[in-house]
């Protein structure tokens, strides 16, 4: 977590090509896809997720994002 930060959060996001079928915001560095989120979100094999670390003063950081399928 930077110096200077309240709280340590991450935004995480699951996309299909462009558009985002989910995002949360969660306070540690795991993040759990179950295979109940995936159906909900109408998630196949070919998806993706982005995840940037936010700051309080300046919003979401940089993202890193990585495709599966």
């Amino acid at each position: 977590m930077p110096l200077g930060e309240e709280e340590e959060l991450y935004q995480v996001q699951v996309l299909l090509g462009d558009r985002v079928v989910r995002q949360e915001f969660i306070g540690n560095p795991r993040f759990t896809y179950s295979a109940l989120m995936q159906a909900s979100d109408g998630v196949g094999a070919v998806f993706s997720l982005s995840v940037a670390q936010m700051s309080g003063r300046f919003g979401a950081g940089p993202t890193k994002s990585i495709r599966f399928g």
